[in-house]
């Protein structure tokens, strides 16, 4: 996501799960390698509060993430969501839609506008928000995984620039 992004806005990555200092998961950093992304230096960071608080949007890969992120900091329901609940409630809105002059005003703005959306869109089987979690997959399961994703936040990326 860092490098679809405009500059200037800040992309973290932390885990439900993660322990802190571990290297990144092999088969993750070679995914990343082959779609341009430099894996060194990464490390593996657990997410805490003020993580989750400082940040504008939090977005995990299946909603037991996004549920277990949601109990555990409950002021952040509103700017926590699935990568394809969050490409799914952007559907239909236009750049226009969203205030905000720069890349980084219009992320801001974004989340409180697509949460509004829950509770009035019609929305998919539940599985649709999911990303398959690619851990102890069959090979190119990661691939596969930043596919979904990918797919999910071309839109998304497209709306803030």
């Amino acid at each position: 996501m860092r490098s679809a992004l405009p500059d200037g806005i800040p992309v973290t990555s932390a885990g439900t799960r993660a322990r802190r200092g571990e290297p990144i998961w092999p088969e993750a950093g070679e995914e990343l390698e082959r779609r341009g992304v430099c894996s060194l230096g990464f490390s593996s960071y657990p997410i805490d509060s003020p993580l989750v608080h400082g940040a504008d949007l939090v977005l995990a890969a299946t909603r037991a993430h996004r549920d277990e992120i949601v109990a555990a900091f409950p002021g952040a329901r509103g700017h926590v969501f699935t990568w394809r609940e969050l490409a799914w409630l952007t559907g239909g809105i236009l750049s226009a839609d969203i205030p905000g002059a720069s890349p980084g005003e219009r992320l801001t703005a974004l989340a409180p506008l697509v949460s509004g959306r829950r509770g009035r869109l019609r929305p998919p089987p539940p599985e649709m928000f999911d990303v398959a979690d690619p851990v102890d997959g069959p090979r190119g399961a990661v691939t596969a995984a930043a596919d979904e994703i990918e797919r999910a936040l071309g839109p998304v990326v497209a709306l803030l620039s």
